[in-house]
């Protein structure tokens, strides 16, 4: 093993036994494979601080010389190919990993890091020789098609798969220039997104997903969403004006011939000899860009129109969890979603993203997101903090985007079926609280000076959608818009609201009326002006109205008339608040140019003084913390302790407290699968973990905090769990034992039941399952458990993973 960490000659001494050019042609020795191997491992286990390995393959030139020519010669030996391959990936791999950056910059890592970036380069270089891609095209087409061939797809060809795309991918990731997009044009040419296609289209493994994704995500790297949308609608047009003339069919005729000569190899093309590969400085520009791009607009809509449903359908196979907390595969949601309004998609090309799964999953995943990202904050973990939010935001994005989808395809179907599908899909969303609340949740605690105001967009724009479908099923659901739209009615969500409404100038129309919508439900659907009289919101109408501005309709308009004349009526009313009115009069006198806004509003109602409007309209929600002890040491009794919440105005929330044990007690039950459960109390039962007690509303969040309810919490024995902000309620508790507690928290609703009661007036717990999953048979064969303990533990785990196959069943129907 020597002559792997030797320089110059030793190693092209072996390097030698790979093969050998005769002519133009590569021929591989018998030792090939097995020196391979060795070279593989001898990379893998080489020092990580001075890479001697790296270093020697660099010098050697073992990548243009030897590597890559038997890329290309190697068409009918897999195993051969599926080596040089493993050690390429090794050798490609990013700098960044390969190399991280040390405290310690000395010279000769300074140095070490040259000569492997200029590998790197050469590699890279090298590639873009359209024999070698296509070598690397058609050994994933054979691959694929052994797998395709067996019952079960043998590991041999699918790791060879999972290598040839992580080739790619490392390819793909060195550098960012016209380079790129050379070597990406030539893969598009050569079939490549076809292959990407056909193995999204087969019966993949889960497993080849993210290596799929992440090549995808540099192949798109230089487009946005909005301009690939943009090509596509563009091209689609010109398809559907297309004309079937004589000289139309010649020019697609002509398109069908092969590309020009010069981006094709010839038979001196051969990436063997240095000097007669493409020069080291700049890579020539032998293709049209415009050309590339509707390549990959037009590979995009294939994507978007069956790849895409499979891959969900696929990873549906395994844990959906984990996918969602890709990055790349979120980023790939997001981008491909945003074409799913084009005419040429349908709802079928999308189906298995639009099932309730999915945004059950989505629902899940933010609260636990939003949960560790605002721990890491409290704790100061910076870099935790920054990729929770990165995910977060994501998160948010394709929630946002499963909205729009389902509100474009309930009015573009053409199939009754479809139709009473995606009706029943948004009833069942509408009437999950968690879904709902959780935007009253993340626009609540939105930090103005800390988030992004592009995630406030996706959750207004979120919220928006869902809200519109509520009401397109109001008929069919017991959902009550008004009470909703009352957790909004807050002052902090009002003011966030704002925060996009400020920059009107630069939103559009319809960015703009969102936020107005909102604002009108508040005021006229609830009755609730007052919570918008608030200095900065009245500062932005005073903009909006200096402005001018068309990006603002004339009814939103007369809708700003009517909260300040609903302020100006009140403040004849009401005497302001002496000691708040100094200071922010105090404030606004400070800005000329607020002075000046001010007498415009002045002029406009013929207000005397528009300070004192603002104070004596500004919202400020009523204390609900009343002391119930008295001075000597009596202990209150649960009984008592509850009463005590509910006189104080706090019934409604403790309802909904019984509501979320009754969910538990469903969820813990063989029920009948004829009910949705809620999202972020599933997942959580569903895997054995203590369910918490979120907060979503401003007076949920007060009750947590009233000392009362601590009492009846330690009571109860529900107490705060390290891992959540909430308390929570113990994984360990029955149906019997959430039953029971609900029915100490006030009356029962007999309504909100999801589940029978026996003649004792206990729920129902039947002894055998109606439906078990293979997975959770064998889960009870393989355990040493008696019957009986299996039986309880399949039970338990039951309820979720047989709504989830519910689902997909009703999808595939």
């Amino acid at each position: 093993m020597e002559w792997l960490v030797m320089m110059g000659g030793g190693l092209n001494a072996v390097s030698s036994n790979l093969g050998w050019f005769e002519g133009d042609d590569y021929i591989i020795s018998d030792e090939c494979q097995e020196n391979l191997e060795e070279m593989i491992t001898s990379l893998k286990n080489e020092n990580r601080v001075t890479l001697p390995v790296r270093k020697s393959y660099a010098a050697s030139r073992l990548v243009e010389m030897d590597l890559f020519p038997i890329l290309i010669a190697a068409k009918d030996q897999p195993e051969v190919y599926h080596r040089v391959v493993q050690l390429l990936v090794e050798i490609t791999m990013p700098l960044e990993i390969a190399m991280p950056r040390h405290s310690s910059t000395n010279m000769e890592a300074v140095r070490t890091r040259e000569v492997l970036k200029k590998m790197l380069t050469q590699s890279r270089k090298h590639f873009s020789n359209r024999r070698v891609i296509e070598s690397v095209v058609s050994q994933i087409q054979c691959a694929l098609a052994q797998c395709k061939m067996a019952e079960t797809c043998k590991k041999t060809p699918l790791s060879l798969i999972q290598d040839s795309l992580k080739l790619v991918r490392n390819i793909l990731h060195i550098g960012h220039d016209d380079c790129s997009s050379e070597i990406i044009n030539t893969i598009m040419s050569s079939g490549f997104g076809d292959v990407i296609i056909n193995i999204c289209e087969a019966d993949i493994e889960p497993s080849l997903v993210s290596s799929i994704l992440a090549v995808l995500c540099l192949i798109f790297r230089n487009y946005n969403a909005k301009d690939i949308e943009w090509e596509a609608s563009k091209l689609i047009a010109a398809e559907t004006k297309r004309c079937t003339s004589p000289e139309v069919l010649v020019k697609e005729k002509l398109s069908e011939e092969p590309e020009v000569a010069g981006n094709s190899n010839t038979a001196g093309d051969s990436p063997g000899s240095p000097a007669e590969n493409t020069s080291d400085s700049e890579c020539s520009q032998k293709f049209s860009k415009d050309k590339l791009k509707e390549k990959i607009v037009q590979f995009a809509l294939k994507f978007v129109q069956g790849s895409l449903n499979n891959i969900l359908k696929n990873i549906a196979k395994s844990d959906l969890n984990k996918f969602f907390m890709d990055f790349h595969f979120l980023w790939h949601l997001t981008f491909f979603l945003s074409l799913a309004k084009l005419s040429v998609v349908k709802y079928h090309h999308i189906s298995a993203f639009l099932s309730p799964v999915v945004v059950c999953t989505i629902s899940y995943l933010m609260l636990d997101t939003w949960e560790q990202y605002s721990k890491a904050q409290r704790n100061k973990k910076d870099t935790e903090a920054n990729a929770s939010f990165k995910r977060l935001h994501l998160l948010a994005t394709c929630e946002h985007y499963y909205f729009s989808c389902l509100h474009h395809f309930k009015y573009n179907t053409d199939s009754a079926k479809e139709a009473q599908k995606l009706q029943d899909i948004i009833c069942s969303i509408v009437q999950a609280k968690s879904i709902r609340l959780m935007y009253v949740l993340l626009l609540r605690k939105f930090q103005r000076n800390v988030e992004t105001m592009a995630y406030l967009e996706e959750l207004v724009n979120g919220n928006h959608k869902l809200l519109a479908l509520a009401d397109s099923v109001s008929e069919e659901t017991s959902f009550n818009m008004a009470e909703h739209i009352g957790h909004f009615a807050t002052p902090k969500i009002c003011l966030t609201y704002n925060k996009i409404l400020r920059q009107f100038a630069t939103n559009t129309l319809k960015q703009n009326e969102k936020v107005i919508l909102m604002f009108h439900q508040i005021s006229i659907g609830i009755s609730k002006p007052e919570v918008l009289h608030q200095v900065p919101i009245l500062d932005t109408i005073s903009n909006i109205w200096e402005a001018n501005t068309d990006r603002i309709s004339s009814e939103s308009s007369e809708l700003f008339d009517y909260l300040v004349y609903t302020l100006c009526i009140k403040c004849q009313k009401r005497r302001p608040n002496k000691a708040l009115l100094a200071n922010v009069s105090t404030n606004w006198r400070k800005d000329k140019v607020k002075k000046k806004r001010i007498r415009r509003l002045k002029q406009k109602f013929t207000m005397a003084n528009l300070d004192k409007v603002a104070m004596t309209g500004l919202y400020t929600l009523p204390s609900s913390s009343e002391s119930e002890t008295s001075g000597d040491e009596h202990v209150a009794s649960l009984e008592e302790n509850v009463a005590s919440l509910q006189r104080i105005g706090f019934t409604k929330e403790l309802n909904l407290l019984q509501e979320l044990l009754f969910e538990i007690c469903y969820l813990k039950l063989d029920c009948p699968l004829d009910h949705m459960a809620e999202p972020h109390v599933w997942p959580y039962s569903y895997i054995g973990k203590s369910v918490p007690l979120v907060a979503y509303t401003e007076s949920q969040e007060m009750l947590q905090e009233e000392e009362l309810f601590k009492a009846v919490m330690m009571q109860l024995g529900i107490q705060k769990d390290s891992s959540h902000l909430f308390p929570t309620i113990p994984s360990f508790w029955t149906a019997e034992m959430c039953f029971e507690t609900a029915s100490k928290l006030g009356p029962l609703n007999p309504a909100k039941f999801k589940f029978e009661l026996n003649e004792s007036g206990k729920p129902i717990y039947k002894s055998q399952p109606t439906f078990m999953p293979e997975s959770s048979v064998n889960q009870a064969q393989d355990s040493g458990k008696n019957s009986e303990e299996s039986v309880r533990d399949t039970v338990y785990r039951l309820p979720g993973s047989s709504w989830l196959m519910m689902v997909q069943a009703g999808n595939n129907g």
